[in-house]
């Protein structure tokens, strides 16, 4: 491994997390309910910055899919995530139920409440990538790494080691490419 330099690109924006509310139509069968919903999160995709980097001559590949380590730990959340949702929706309707019967104002204005706070809880790690590629290059004699990004040329300058590590994180398309370096001798 001597001699060689690691570039580790991290590509894109994972995914994110959106809400999905289904609200249910209880008020037909019963006027004892004005609103009842429940709220479940869902996996939104994120999107590449690029589809590779090349970096002196050598092309970057895919070693590690964020999205599928998210989509992984997601599914396995999952079954639990939707057990408290809809236990909170059943523990706010059954209020609601109760405070209607003693004073239908107050129920309805519960009801307001009730759809108000139910929400899905849609908080994700935001810097995490879409994915992370790798490329293996040997060490540049003149210690001047070429990176071609997108159709430009940027030249990274780790000056004289006997190994590196060059990270890239690009986020989208247009961000400026951030480049950490890290040198072993």
């Amino acid at each position: 491994l001597n001699n060689s330099v690691w570039v580790v690109f991290e590509n894109g924006k994972g995914m994110s997390k959106k809400e999905f509310i289904l609200k249910l139509p209880l008020f037909l069968v019963s006027s004892k309910v004005s609103w009842t919903g429940v709220a479940f999160p869902e996996l939104k995709p994120g999107n590449k910055a690029y589809s590779s980097i090349v970096a002196n001559g050598v092309k970057t590949k895919q070693f590690v899919s964020m999205d599928n380590v998210i989509k992984s730990e997601f599914k396995k959340d999952l079954p639990n995530i939707k057990a408290r949702a809809i236990a909170s929706a059943v523990a706010k309707t059954a209020i609601q139920v109760e405070m209607k019967q003693r004073d239908n104002l107050m129920g309805d204005i519960f009801a307001i409440y009730q759809a108000v706070s139910t929400r899905a809880d849609t908080r994700i790690w935001s810097s995490l990538p879409k994915e992370f590629q790798l490329a293996k290059v040997d060490m540049p004699a003149d210690g001047v790494l070429k990176v071609q990004i997108g159709g430009r040329m940027h030249k990274i300058n780790i000056g004289k080691t006997n190994n590196a590590i060059v990270t890239i994180k690009i986020p989208t398309p247009k961000a400026k490419p951030a480049i950490s370096i890290a040198k072993s001798n």
